[in-house]
């Protein structure tokens, strides 16, 4: 469809307009299919590509074109990138996630990384801690524990369920950095380490001061609220998307 229009509008601004909501979900649908063919880097990459390539054909302003061009695919949660904090960050997802709460406690994070010093690789310590509390709170959302809260527990379950979604050396490193993760956000909760060798205040701000430091919690953010978006739409009936008018549409520029 986005391809008809490309080809076939008479006017620039209507050859971006956006596809709509039911070419939104079939589209995200489709991608959430592919999730057992292992990780989604690769495709996210050639979706890029194909983007780019049909942009370049197109005479429109290049603010236009860098808005259209930086398609997502995450852990087989289809997207785009906004803003310009980086090349592959931060995603707004073409669906939302089914629970309410999660998806307004991310799209808080979207908003928050959009605000971040662009280019800066140090920034408030404030501002690095508020990234790695969100992540946190999307896993424990996303999977709570039985009976009582447990970050950690969520974490490992979504790594897990993850397994297979992402390249093996970014799994192992999460799997490996996780668990220091925790120690982090402890030591920023009680500023003063409760048990010998636990990190206090003093041992972990200047690491939130660093985007370097906080990348994994953002990129693992990311990726837990694209895999829980392809899980849902993966368990969908098809039957709840509308098709027939998105066949109406086609055969009208046929």
């Amino acid at each position: 469809m986005w391809d008809c229009r490309l080809r076939y509008s008479d006017a620039v601004e209507d050859a971006f307009a956006p596809a709509g909501v039911n070419h939104d979900r079939i589209a995200a649908w489709i991608v959430a299919g592919l999730r057992g063919f292992g990780p989604s880097d690769v495709v996210s990459n050639d979706a890029e590509v194909a983007t780019r390539r049909a942009l370049a054909a197109v005479e429109a302003p290049a603010a236009t074109k860098e808005r259209n061009t930086r398609a997502a695919i995450v852990a087989w949660g289809l997207g785009q990138v906004v803003g310009s904090y980086d090349r592959t960050l931060p995603v707004a997802f073409l669906q939302p996630v089914s629970d309410p709460s999660v998806q307004l406690a991310y799209e808080g994070l979207v908003a928050h990384v959009l605000g971040l010093p662009i280019g800066s690789r140090t920034w408030p310590e404030m501002l690095g801690s508020a990234v790695l509390w969100r992540a946190c709170g999307l896993a424990d959302g996303l999977r709570p524990q039985p009976g009582r809260l447990n970050v950690e527990a969520s974490v490992n379950q979504l790594l897990a369920e993850m397994r297979n979604l992402l390249p093996s050396p970014v799994w192992r490193r999460w799997v490996a950095e996780w668990p220091e993760f925790k120690h982090i956000r402890d030591g920023l909760t009680h500023l003063v380490a409760a048990e010998r060798g636990k990190y206090c205040f003093a041992d972990v701000a200047t690491k939130m001061q660093s985007a370097a430091d906080v990348s994994l919690a953002l990129t693992s953010a990311t990726a837990f609220i694209g895999h829980q978006l392809a899980t849902e739409l993966f368990e969908e009936d098809p039957a709840t998307i509308h098709l027939s008018d998105i066949e109406y549409e086609l055969e009208a520029y046929e």
